[in-house]
């Protein structure tokens, strides 16, 4: 595996593995090799509570030396129900520039110009990791996971407390009866690599400030981290 695939496969699990105000950094070998920052907070969406969340995503210069990518992921969720409400993303790498979004037809959250619409007790892995950091899993959490049309069975295993921090594995499969195709023919490096079969996705969670404080990747004999900054 080169380096270039290994940068690619762990941006996608950090850009996904925080949220609220914060910011990581991204490390491989003592190198930062990208930066992540969000925004998560309560609102107004269609006049109903609701909950914003923003991730931006920004190699560094180290890293887009070798292969740079920019990207941005809205998601409107339900504060009631973690509905998702609305889903926007731009992503530019080098050969795709991907932005999709959504709109309410006939009740359904559904993406522009095509007939898939989101489940409504789907999570993306967005607003999974922002629902992750403020509910304690006990022993093994199963959801559904959406990803631009695609649909995949979920599951959260805890794996180590230490008081107020817990540890999981994050364990991701594509549903079998998977019923629509992708909104892309080709999506974004991130969203294509966090989903990957394959690989290990450790999440680290402070529950006294209710945030994701380190995450760890592995493929291989590769591994790299996320670390929050304080």
């Amino acid at each position: 595996m080169t380096i270039r695939m290994i940068l690619i496969l762990f941006f996608s699990l950090t850009v996904s593995l925080s949220l609220g105000q914060n910011r990581y950094n991204v490390n491989m070998w003592g190198m930062t090799v990208a930066t992540v920052e969000i925004t998560g907070v309560d609102s107004v969406y269609d006049n109903g509570p609701s909950r914003y969340i923003h991730f931006a995503t920004q190699t560094s210069s180290l890293a887009s030396a070798i292969y740079p990518v920019n990207s941005q992921y809205i998601s409107w969720t339900n504060l009631d129900n973690n509905r998702i409400l609305s889903f926007w993303k731009k992503s530019q790498q080098p050969n795709i520039n991907n932005e999709i979004m959504t709109e309410l037809v006939n009740g359904n959250v559904t993406y522009k110009a095509t007939q898939i619409i989101i489940p409504d007790d789907a999570f993306n892995i967005f607003t999974f990791l922002d629902y992750l950091q403020t509910h304690q899993v006990s022993n093994t959490f199963q959801f559904r996971l959406e990803r631009e049309g695609l649909q995949y069975d979920a599951f959260v295993n805890r794996l180590s407390q230490n008081e107020d921090t817990i540890t999981y594995n994050l364990e991701i499969k594509l549903t079998s009866s998977q019923k629509f195709s992708s909104v892309l023919e080709k999506t974004d490096i991130f969203t294509w690599a966090v989903f990957k079969p394959g690989v290990s996705r450790i999440i680290t969670v402070d529950y006294s400030n209710n945030r994701i404080i380190k995450c760890e990747f592995q493929s291989g004999i590769f591994k790299l981290q996320a670390d929050f900054i304080p």
